[in-house]
């Protein structure tokens, strides 16, 4: 799977580590759970074409203990859709690797709860259903990182 991805911008912490060469500080995302970075592509400037190929899903967000997005597929009127799929990981800090802590669920609306569970790092991996678009299944994988009492969205992926 080839993933196209579309960074978020680092903490200070992590952004002072990289500039001094020295090794990440613990905190931040193990290797399984990090989306590295490259280069961003502003929402608005996908085509028609390119909202065909992937999931449309764009500006996701955080909104009262709600990760929402925008669907440009939907919004153009490209395709109907049947709904949201999600699977919520959260990441070992230990080991870096991926534990699934809520199977997959259908959403109505651009707008899904995140679990209420005590993780430091969550992963939302995001498919959209629509029988006219079968591209649209591909995968985004919204990485959110604990912030408080609530979660800062650390990366964006995107399945290519």
């Amino acid at each position: 799977m080839r993933t196209a991805l579309l960074p978020l911008a680092l903490s200070s912490v992590v952004a002072a580590s990289v500039a001094a060469e020295d090794p990440p500080p613990r905190a931040v995302l193990p290797a399984a759970c990090d989306v590295p970075s490259a280069t961003v592509v502003p929402d608005d400037s996908f085509s028609d074409r390119d909202l065909r190929r992937l999931n449309p899903l764009a500006e996701f967000h955080i909104d009262r203990g709600r990760l929402a997005f925008r669907n440009l597929g939907d919004e153009r009127k490209l395709a109907a859709i049947e709904g949201y799929d999600v699977e919520w990981w959260a990441c070992d800090d230990g080991s870096g690797e991926r534990l699934l802590v809520a199977e997959s669920a259908r959403f109505s609306t651009p707008s899904i709860a995140i679990p209420r569970r005590p993780y430091p790092v969550l992963v939302a991996r995001l498919r959209t259903a629509s029988a006219a678009e079968p591209r649209w299944r591909k995968a985004i994988e919204v990485v959110l990182r604990r912030a408080g009492d609530g979660f800062d969205i650390a990366s964006v992926g995107r399945e290519d």
